[in-house]
C-alpha cells in the first residue's frame, strides 16, 4: 500500500501590522463642522442665543423650536407665543410674579422619604400579630360557663350586689356626677338648676 504524500508545510502568517494613531483633525475644520450642525440644527441655536432668559425658570417647558427672538416660548403659560417684540421686554415679562407661580406650580411633589429600618420592622411584628390572631379560632362559650353578675365574689369580701341593685347604684352614681358637673359650669341660671332638680 502506498505511502499518503506528504501535507503541505504552513505558510507563516504576516505580522500584524502596527496600528495607525489617526491623524488629528485640525481644530477649524472640527469648528467649522459644528457650526454646520448648530445651523443645521435652529431649536439649538435659539437654545445658545436665549436660554440665559429662561435660567430662574427651571421647571418649565421651554419651547426652542418656536419661531422669534422676543417671544414667549414657556409652554402652557398663558402668554405662550406673545412676541413681545424687543427682547429687554420678554426679560421682563419672565420675571413677572405670573411667571414665578407658574414655574413653581410645575415643580414636582417630592415624594415621601420611606420609613427608618426600625419602624418597618414594628410594623411587620404588628402585621404578623394581626395575622396570628385572625387565625386563632374563637370558642363559643356555653350557657353553663357564664357565671350570672350576682354570683361573682367581691374582692374586699363585702356584700355583693344583685344586678337590678347594681343598676340602681350606677344609676345613682350617674345623676351625681352630673350634678358634681352642673356645680362647677359656668351657666348659673335659676332656669337650669328647676331643670336639674327635676
Amino acid at each position: 500500500m502506498p505511502s499518503p504524500p506528504p501535507l503541505p508545510s504552513p505558510t507563516p502568517s504576516p505580522p500584524p501590522e502596527p496600528e495607525r494613531e489617526p491623524t488629528p483633525i485640525p481644530w477649524q475644520i472640527l469648528a467649522a463642522l459644528e457650526n454646520e450642525r448648530l445651523l443645521n440644527n435652529p431649536s439649538m441655536m435659539r437654545y445658545i442665543a436665549y436660554g440665559g432668559m429662561y435660567e430662574h425658570l427651571p421647571y418649565e417647558n421651554v419651547d426652542w423650536d418656536l419661531e422669534g427672538s422676543s417671544v414667549c416660548r414657556v409652554e402652557g403659560a398663558r402668554c405662550y407665543g406673545h412676541d413681545f417684540e424687543e427682547p429687554d421686554k420678554l426679560w421682563w415679562h419672565l420675571r413677572t410674579s405670573y411667571h414665578r407661580v407658574h414655574n413653581a406650580r410645575q415643580r414636582p411633589f417630592q415624594l415621601t422619604p420611606p420609613p427608618p429600618k426600625c419602624c418597618r420592622q414594628i410594623r411587620q411584628e404588628v402585621q404578623g400579630q394581626i395575622t396570628q390572631s385572625d387565625d386563632t379560632p374563637m370558642a363559643e362559650a356555653t350557657n353553663d360557663e357564664i357565671t350570672p353578675l350576682s354570683e361573682i365574689p367581691d374582692d374586699q369580701g363585702s356584700i355583693t350586689l344583685s344586678s337590678t341593685d347594681s343598676a340602681s347604684v350606677s344609676r345613682q352614681e350617674c345623676s351625681s356626677s352630673q350634678v358634681a358637673d352642673d356645680k362647677y359650669d359656668d351657666d348659673s341660671d335659676g332656669v337650669k338648676s328647676i331643670i336639674l332638680s327635676h
